[in-house]
């Protein structure tokens, strides 16, 4: 007889495996952006307008994954990238979709004016910042105890 396994919601998991989790994430992420930006890349940030329209949870998964659609097209099919969605600031329950992508400033700029719900800004990210860069993307994840990020296929893993 086989057991059926309930979804795990890392509700009951433990502070120690906790941080042990965090720690191997940061450093998986670090590894991945090392192997595939390490001359460094541009991060797109994609904000909502807090007066209008600002979701959390599946309704902000389901915008990244529209535009994400719309920049591939854009691009023609292809588009390497590593993104994080993080709670907004203050109270404020939208989210906030960072895009890390080794594209030019002006291409990062084009894709990140596909977004139409709120602000965005492109960044330019040294190959020395992106230790920092590993910590900030998962240090506000949008669901507590969940790995915080998603990596494109294409990218070199080891």
């Amino acid at each position: 007889m086989q057991r059926k396994s309930s979804k795990h919601t890392g509700d009951k998991t433990k502070p120690a495996q906790q941080r042990i989790n965090r720690k191997l994430s940061v450093s998986t992420l670090l590894h991945l952006l090392e192997l595939n930006f390490s001359t460094g890349c541009h991060v797109i940030t994609l904000g909502y307008e807090s007066a209008e329209y600002a979701p959390a949870g599946e309704y902000a998964e389901a915008d990244i994954r529209a535009w994400v659609k719309c920049a591939r097209a854009q691009l023609g099919g292809k588009f390497q990238y590593v993104r994080a969605t993080e709670h907004g600031r203050d109270g404020d329950y939208a989210a906030v979709h960072r895009i890390v992508t080794a594209y030019p400033e002006r291409t990062a700029r084009a894709l990140a004016e596909i977004w139409t719900y709120g602000p965005i800004r492109v960044d330019a990210i040294g190959a020395g910042e992106l230790p920092a860069l590993a910590g900030y993307l998962t240090a506000n994840a949008a669901v507590p105890n969940r790995r915080s990020w998603i990596a494109s296929r294409g990218l070199k893993r080891s």
